[in-house]
C-alpha cells in the first residue's frame, strides 16, 4: 500500500524536487502546503500518513508551531526538513514529539530511511496502544484458573476453570503436582521448574512464567502462571497459590507481529530487516571461518513504473507477487530471497562451491522472467536488471555490501537492462563521481544557480521577431557558466530534470507574459521537454499550472520535443499531445531529421511546426539545399511551419529565404541572451525588426 505524504514547503523549486524524489521512491504526495494555516487545513482534510514539515515557512506560524497545532488534534507523524540545526531549534522540535529531523540538502536514502522509520514507529505505537487496551479489558473480564499447593502435604487444588482451560471435565479428580507438570511441554519444563524454585528460595519476589501445556485434545496451549508463596518464621515456604491464564491468542498475535516485522506484507518474503540480519551472520562467518562462499544478487524490475501507472496499483501488486514466486523457483531452499520495497528484491546465495553457480542463478532468473505474466487478463512481459557482489573478508559491514551490489545493478540498468553485472572496484569510483555530480545539481536547485537565456526566433517574410526559445544555463560557482550538454544528461539520469524542467516552464511562461504586457507584442515562448519530462504522468498538469500561475495566453507557449521522443510510443504520446492541443499550446518537433525522419508518421501527431536539425543547416550550400527544400515543401503540404536552427551565416539565411523556410534562429540573427539583454534589445528597436 502506498503511503500518502503531505509536504509543507514554501520554496517552489525545492518542493518540486522533494515531490519528484518522493514519487520516485514509491510514495504519494497527497497535499502541498506553503504556510502553517494551509498545512493545518490540508492535514485535517487529507489525513496523510506522514507530514514532511519545513521549519521556515510562510505565514505567522513557523513549521514547529504548525506541527504542535496539528498534533493537538491529529495523530500524524511529522518529520522536520530544514537547513537549521541549532540547539534552540532542535529543543523546540523535540517538544512537538517529532518523528525525524532531516538537514538540507539530503540524499534519497536518508529521506527514505527517515520516512520508513517514522511510519514504522507510529504503527508500532498504535499497535501497542491497541494491545494495552485489549489486555486491560481482558484482565477485567478474566476468569483465570486457580491453583493452591500445600507444600507440607504436597496436595494441590485445581479450580473448575483451571481444568476446563485444559479441556478436562469438572468432575475429574486431579490432586497432585505431577499431573500438572507431566503436561508441560518438554522444552518449557526446565524453565517452569526454575521459576518455581527461584520464588520458593526467595530469589524472585513472585512466581511468573509463560509456558506451554498439553490440552486434552493433544495440542498445546500457552499459559501464564502467576503465584505467591507463604513463609513461616524460619522463612521456609509452606504454601503457594496462584492463577493460570490461557494466553494462546496473545502469543499467536505476538508471533504474527514478529512475522510481519520481518516479512513483506504483500509477497510474504523476508523483508530488508530480516535479510540484513542473515547477511550479517554470513559476513561474520566469513570473517571467522575464512572459507564461506556467498553472494548477494540485487534485482530491480525493468519499467515497473510504466506497468504500474498503465494498469493500476492492483495489477502492479499482482505482478510483484508473481515476480517473487518466479524468483523462488530459481534458488535453493538454503538461499534467502527478500523484498526490499517497491520493485526491488535481493537474494542471498549461501555456501556455493563455485562463483559460476551464482552466475547460473542470475541466468535462470533471466530465462524465467522472459516468460509472460498473466495479470488481470493482460499478458505482461518484463525483465530485471541484476547486480551481483561476492561476499568476502574485504567487506566489514553489510551496508558496504549492499552499496556495491546496488551499484552493480545500476550499471546493469544503464547498460541496456534485462541483464546482470558483477561488481568491480571501478564501478564504485564511477558511482562516487556520479553521486558527486548529482549532489552538485541538487545543490544548484536549492541555491538557485540555474538561469534562463533566450534566443530570438525570426520570421523570414517579413523579417520580424516571432518569439524566443528558453535555454537553460548553470552558473556554476567554480566552473563558471555551463551549457546544457554539460549537465542535462545527468539531470535526466537522476530524474532531477523533472523539477528543473518544471522550474523552466514556470519561469519562461512568467517572462513571456511580462514581455507581452510591457512590450505590447505577443511573442511565442518555446520550451524544450526532455524524454524523462514527457513521460512524467503529471506533465499536463504541470504545464497547465505554469500557464495559470503566469497568466500567459496558452497560444503563446510552444513545447519542443525531439523526433525520437515523439515517435517512441505514438499511442501514448498522442493522448498527451491532444491534451496540449485542447489547452491551445503549440507543439514543435525538434531536431527533425536526426531520428526517424518520417513525415508520414509525424502527420498523425497533433504538431504545429518542425525544427530542422542544425546538422542540415551547418553544411547548407546552393547545391545541397535540395533535401532541406524537400522537407519544407512536404511540411507545408501537411500545414506545418518550418524553423531552421543553427543559422550562422548570411549565405545560409539567404538560401533558407529562397526555399521558403518560415522561421529561423541562430547566432547570425541573435545569440541566446539573459532577460536583461532582451529588454535592451526591445529598447533599441521599437519595431523589433532585424536588418540582414
Amino acid at each position: 500500500m502506498t503511503n500518502g505524504i503531505m509536504l509543507v514547503e514554501d520554496e517552489m523549486i525545492v518542493a518540486m524536487d522533494v515531490r519528484q524524489r518522493l514519487e520516485a521512491l514509491g510514495y504519494a504526495v497527497v497535499a502541498h502546503a506553503i504556510s502553517g494555516e494551509d498545512a493545518i487545513r490540508c492535514a485535517k482534510k487529507e489525513r496523510p500518513d506522514l507530514i514532511l514539515m519545513d521549519i521556515k515557512i510562510r505565514g505567522e506560524m513557523d513549521g514547529i508551531e504548525t506541527a504542535a497545532r496539528i498534533r493537538e488534534s491529529l495523530d500524524i507523524p511529522i518529520i522536520y526538513v530544514t537547513a537549521f540545526a541549532d540547539e534552540a531549534t532542535l529543543n523546540r522540535a523535540c517538544a512537538t514529539e517529532a518523528y525525524g529531523y532531516l538537514i538540507k540538502p539530503f540524499e534519497d536514502r536518508e529521506l527514505r530511511s527517515a520516512i520508513e522509520i517514522a511510519i514504522y514507529k507510529h504503527l508500532m505505537e498504535e499497535k501497542l496502544h491497541e494491545s494495552e487496551e485489549r489486555f486491560a479489558l481482558a484482565a477485567q473480564a478474566a476468569n483465570d484458573g486457580i491453583w493452591d499447593w500445600n507444600l507440607i502435604t504436597n496436595e494441590v487444588y485445581y479450580s473448575t476453570r483451571w481444568k476446563s482451560s485444559l479441556g478436562l471435565p469438572e468432575d475429574q479428580i486431579i490432586s497432585s503436582i505431577p499431573e500438572w507438570l507431566e503436561r508441560v511441554h518438554p522444552e518449557d519444563i526446565e524453565r517452569f521448574n526454575s521459576a518455581i524454585s527461584d520464588h520458593l528460595k526467595g530469589y524472585a519476589p513472585a512466581l511468573e512464567c509463560e509456558y506451554r501445556i498439553m490440552h486434552q485434545d493433544g495440542g498445546y496451549r500457552w499459559m501464564l502462571c502467576r503465584g505467591l508463596a507463604l513463609f513461616d518464621d524460619q522463612k521456609k515456604p509452606y504454601r503457594i497459590a496462584g492463577s493460570q491464564s490461557d494466553i494462546t491468542n496473545r502469543k499467536q498475535i505476538e508471533e504474527q507481529l514478529i512475522h510481519r516485522t520481518l516479512h513483506d506484507e504483500l509477497t510474504q518474503l523476508p523483508n530488508r530487516a530480516l535479510f540484513m540480519d542473515r547477511l550479517k551472520m554470513v559476513l561474520e562467518n566469513t570473517h571467522r571461518l575464512g572459507n564461506e562462499i556467498a553472494a548477494v544478487l540485487f534485482l530491480d524490475i525493468d519499467n515497473f513504473k510504466v506497468i504500474n501507472d498503465s494498469l493500476g496499483h492492483i495489477s502492479g501488486d499482482e505482478l510483484l507477487i508473481a515476480f517473487a514466486q518466479r524468483i523462488k523457483l530459481c534458488i535453493r531452499s538454503i538461499d534467502t530471497v527478500a523484498r526490499f520495497g517497491g520493485d526491488e528484491f535481493a537474494i542471498l546465495v549461501n555456501w556455493i562451491p563455485k562463483n559460476e553457480e551464482v552466475i547460473q542463478i542470475a541466468e535462470r532468473i533471466g530465462v524465467e522472467l522472459h516468460k509472460p505474466f498473466s495479470i488481470q487478463d493482460h499478458e505482461i512481459f518484463t525483465s530485471a536488471s541484476i547486480g551481483i557482489v561476492f561476499v568476502s573478508g574485504f567487506y566489514h559491514s553489510v551496508e558496504d555490501l549492499l552499496r556495491d551490489v546496488d551499484t552493480a545493478m545500476y550499471y546493469a540498468k544503464s547498460n541496456g537492462r534485462s541483464r546482470y553485472e558483477v561488481f568491480d572496484a571501478s564501478m564504485h569510483d564511477r558511482s562516487i563521481h556520479r553521486l558527486q555530480q548529482e549532489a552538485e545539481i541538487r545543490r544548484a536547485i536549492h541555491k538557485g544557480e540555474f538561469t534562463l537565456h533566450y534566443q530570438p526566433i525570426y520570421t523570414i517574410n517579413p523579417i520580424d521577431l516571432f518569439g524566443f526559445e528558453a535555454l537553460i544555463r548553470w552558473e556554476h560557482p567554480l566552473r563558471g557558466r555551463l551549457l546544457p550538454d554539460e549537465f542535462i544528461h545527468m539531470a535526466e539520469e537522476t530524474g532531477l530534470i523533472v523539477p528543473i524542467g518544471e522550474w523552466v516552464l514556470h519561469t519562461a511562461c512568467k517572462q513571456a507574459h511580462t514581455w507581452q504586457v510591457v512590450v505590447g507584442k505577443s511573442l511565442k515562448m518555446s520550451v524544450n521537454l526532455s524524454g524523462v519530462q514527457f513521460n512524467d504522468m503529471n506533465l499536463v498538469q504541470i504545464v497547465q499550472s505554469a500557464i495559470d500561475e503566469s497568466g500567459l495566453d496558452p497560444q503563446l507557449l510552444e513545447l519542443e520535443l525531439t523526433e525520437s521522443v515523439a515517435m517512441s510510443n505514438i499511442e501514448k504520446n498522442l493522448k498527451t499531445l491532444e491534451a496540449f492541443q485542447r489547452m491551445g499550446v503549440s507543439i514543435a518537433i525538434d531536431d527533425f531529421g536526426s531520428g526517424y525522419s518520417s513525415l508520414d508518421h509525424i502527420r498523425y501527431l497533433p504538431t504545429n511546426s518542425l525544427k530542422i536539425d542544425r546538422a542540415f543547416i551547418r553544411d547548407l550550400k546552393h547545391e545541397d539545399s535540395a533535401i532541406v527544400a524537400a522537407i519544407i515543401t512536404m511540411a507545408h503540404q501537411l500545414r506545418l511551419k518550418v524553423v531552421a536552427e543553427g543559422v550562422e551565416t548570411q549565405e545560409q539565411f539567404l538560401l533558407l529565404t529562397n526555399i521558403n523556410c518560415d522561421q529561423v534562429q541562430g547566432n547570425y540573427l541573435g545569440k541566446a541572451i539573459p532577460s536583461e539583454q532582451v529588454w535592451e534589445m526591445f529598447s533599441k528597436s521599437e519595431k523589433n525588426v532585424i536588418e540582414v
